[in-house]
């Protein structure tokens, strides 16, 4: 029988299976489409939930290409968590790749490197990289390169210079210090990415080395290491670079993952990323004031609430979904109203749907009226359900919040949603002002709509997004372009985009396919007539 986790997500099929759980693909009835999904199985120890929310909050930092976007932190009707992301029809790289075809590997190697490289500027290390970690998504025609890759499980990862588990990577791709006890660093992770080109070339991980405080490592495993690459036919540059990675000294290995894209590039033209997919690494940079209000709402004891507004491509979105996985991240539950096409009151629905299963077995007795509603029976919302829904929801959220602390509740382009939803929304933000929730809506403006009354009648605070300026403006550009900008940029962007970090993005795209934009020696510089 398939199962259901949280009243959302169905059960369609059974990924796979590893240390901490299983990975499931299910049906996301709130969004109907497919993600993966995570969960803990067998004895649930502190150990494996404190790893479960590791990998929700590295991933909720970062935003790249190279690496699996998360979607939700929810819990089971036992209180278990579970993990929600994009599905990756993907490959383990061992299953994947033919070492033969150099053009496919050389580009996995580079991508990884990159991806990598957007981990440890956000101050995060893998700490178990494997060819089982990273999915490869085939090419659509043999002889290609492949069509992607995905850094997966990041269960073990940890900020730089926090405390750390004991030792838990995998023998054969664990760097010595690393099974010595020493913390993960960026060097063991060079170590593993070494370890798992050795495991590509050669079929076989590089044998486990004895851990000893030196790190020191014997002729007799090196000449191993050397004739294992060599037999494979790799060529010799790539042998130095894995021989490299693989040195039990840290200080011999490669300075960073940038260095090592870098030699990669030079070797092959399939090595070679495009600046343009920098461009994509997404952090949250410039909104951190904003952040912080809205999380320290939920420390209160009554209700807040937070109108955003701002031009298109200010950034609300990327606001709302910050302080969701922060509050998820804090075990909160969170719940987003989502406009169900045209039909009456299908926010609504959506939302409720969700607190309902929140609530799980605690939840109080249905009023009839909404009953029809709530189990999937009906999909708009009569108006003699309205108010019976509008008089319980104070008594459901205020036993959420005992239950698991402050809920937050999200409704973005609250002035796209229809009339139905939108009035119920105000009428229930005004009613639960007594209770432990806090309410983030996004829109663009405030002038001449019936939202402007709430503000007004103090029951929510306006939080206006201005277009980026100074110094947040100049630490997006360089956050987007992975390094400092040349000198003629930032003022060409400051004109064209305004500001806007949509509009900035866009101007990047096409410098960088006009080729406006390039890089030497890891240096960046701007072409001024290409740019003009």
């Amino acid at each position: 029988m398939s199962m259901r986790f949280a009243g959302r997500y169905q059960e369609i099929r059974r990924l796979g299976q590893g240390g901490m759980g299983e990975v499931l693909l299910v049906l996301d009835l709130a969004s109907g489409t497919e993600c993966a999904l995570k969960h803990l199985t067998g004895d649930v120890r502190p150990a494996l939930i404190s790893a479960l929310r590791s990998e929700f909050d590295v991933l909720a930092r970062l935003t790249h290409p190279a690496l699996v976007r998360v979607r939700d932190l929810g819990f089971t009707a036992e209180g278990t968590p579970f993990l929600t992301m994009d599905y990756v029809p993907g490959l383990p790289a061992d299953q994947a790749l033919e070492p033969q075809h150099r053009p496919s590997l050389f580009w996995f190697a580079a991508r990884l490197a990159r991806g990598l490289e957007a981990l440890h500027r956000a101050g995060i290390v893998h700490g178990d990289l494997k060819p089982a970690n990273v999915l490869v998504m085939p090419a659509a025609r043999p002889g290609e390169s492949p069509h992607d890759l995905r850094i997966v499980d990041l269960g073990l990862s940890v900020m730089r210079g926090h405390a750390h588990m004991p030792f838990a990577g995998t023998p054969g791709y664990a760097a010595p210090e690393l099974m010595a006890g020493d913390a993960p660093s960026v060097a063991s992770d060079l170590y593993a990415f070494g370890a798992l080109l050795h495991a590509l070339l050669t079929g076989a991980p590089v044998l486990a080395a004895r851990p000893t405080s030196s790190h020191t490592e014997g002729a007799a495993g090196a000449r191993t290491k050397t004739s294992a690459l060599e037999n494979s036919g790799a060529p010799a540059a790539l042998i130095r670079l894995v021989l490299q990675l693989l040195s039990a000294n840290p200080a011999e290995r490669p300075a960073d993952a940038t260095e090592v894209a870098q030699e990669l590039e030079a070797m092959h033209p399939a090595a070679r990323t495009p600046l343009a997919d920098r461009v994509e690494a997404e952090t949250f940079i410039g909104r951190e004031r904003e952040l912080s209000r809205i999380s320290l709402a939920a420390t209160y004891d009554r209700g807040r609430a937070f109108l955003v507004t701002g031009p298109p491509g200010v950034g609300r979105s990327t606001l709302l979904r910050q302080a969701a996985l922060r509050a998820t991240s804090a075990s909160r539950v969170v719940l987003v109203a989502q406009a169900q096409g045209a039909a009456r009151g299908g926010a609504v629905i959506s939302l409720l749907r969700g607190l309902i299963a929140a609530l799980g077995n605690a939840a109080p007795t249905i009023p009839a009226a909404a009953a029809a509603i709530l189990n999937g029976a009906a999909h708009t919302l009569p108006e003699n359900a309205e108010d019976a829904l509008l008089d319980a929801l104070p008594r459901w959220i205020a036993l959420l919040a005992a239950r698991r602390g402050t809920p937050v509740f999200v409704v973005d382009d609250a002035d796209q949603l229809e009339d139905a939803s939108r009035l119920w929304l105000r009428r229930a933000l005004v009613r639960t002002a007594g209770v432990r929730v806090v309410w983030v809506w996004a829109m663009r403006t405030l002038e001449g709509t019936s939202e402007a009354t709430l503000v007004a009648g103090g029951n929510a605070e306006h939080l206006p997004l201005e277009p980026f300026a100074g110094e947040d403006l100049a630490r997006f550009i360089t956050a987007r372009l992975g390094a400092e900008p040349p000198a003629s940029l930032r003022p060409w962007l400051a004109e064209r985009a305004g500001g806007s970090p949509v509009a900035i993005v866009q101007a990047l795209r096409a410098a960088l396919a006009a080729g406006a934009i390039a890089e030497e020696a890891g240096l960046l510089h701007a072409e001024p007539e290409r740019l003009a």
